[in-house]
């Protein structure tokens, strides 16, 4: 439902008629400004939700549970970590999460019995704005039954900490940065005390037996980085390479599939 025109009385009344009693899939945008209360009445039956261009305030966050909840998405809300946190915990049976150009959170953190995938990026947020906080962490502390981490559009460096999630088996993209990029913007990825900065596995100790696809994105393919990554990876069955070509503003693409022996 797009709420920008509407008259708030035509969308309370709306959102309040019996014949939505039963709702399961919602997706809204309030374009910055708070949803209308009676939107969370359908919160018992709902199973995906995606909000849009919205702010979420604490005391609209507050309170709310979704127990059917399986898909949630974000794409340019803005929300505290505080409440973030509490909306992830009021949905028990979550399995997808996305979070796209969202911001007000500087770190996340995952504990989810539920949860099988999760997408977000790293989005750069204007400058003068005290409330624009950008993500700068993503802390998976126990997430059982995750299996995909995908990390889309990347302009800001980010921290991912992987602490317990023995069914990781997805994760994408990895990035070496765009041409402009500094070490500074490179994802950090975590597990435990093996890290990889960009796509250079920067410390391993041990190496992560759990993860059988991986998407990576360069700026000019280099076997000895793929190398190097394939050691952190010994089980590795599917690599998925994107090369960027910018200077000839040409954009390459293609799969490399490796099968195990076993």
């Amino acid at each position: 439902a797009d709420l920008l025109d509407a008259p708030s009385t035509t969308v309370d009344s709306l959102l309040r008629s019996d014949a939505l009693g039963n709702l399961q899939e919602l997706e809204f945008s309030c374009f910055e400004q708070p949803p209308p209360v009676s939107i969370f009445r359908f919160s018992p039956t709902l199973r995906v939700v995606t909000i849009g261009c919205s702010n979420l305030p604490d005391s609209t966050v507050q309170g709310i549970h979704f127990p059917l909840l399986k898909q949630l998405g974000l794409e340019f809300v803005c929300i505290s970590e505080c409440s973030l946190h509490s909306l992830i915990a009021s949905c028990p049976a979550l399995e997808s999460l996305l979070i796209h150009r969202s911001f007000g959170f500087p770190c996340i953190q995952i504990n989810s019995l539920s949860l099988k995938s999760v997408g977000l990026d790293s989005y750069a947020v204007w400058e003068n704005n005290p409330v624009a906080l950008q993500l700068q962490e993503l802390i998976i502390s126990n997430a059982p039954c995750l299996e995909r981490l995908l990390l889309l559009h990347q302009e800001t460096g980010l921290h991912i900490s992987v602490i317990v999630a023995p069914k990781l088996e997805t994760i994408g993209f990895l990035s070496d940065g765009y041409y402009e990029c500094s070490q500074d913007h490179l994802y950090r990825l975590a597990f435990g005390s093996t890290v990889i900065l960009g796509l250079h596995v920067d410390n391993l100790e041990m190496v992560v037996r759990t993860v059988k696809i991986l998407a990576i994105q360069m700026k000019a393919l280099c076997l000895d980085t793929v190398i190097d990554l394939l050691t952190c990876f010994p089980c590795l069955e599917k690599l998925y390479i994107k090369v960027m070509i910018l200077h000839r503003k040409l954009n390459y693409s293609f799969d490399l599939f490796l099968f195990s022996s076993g």
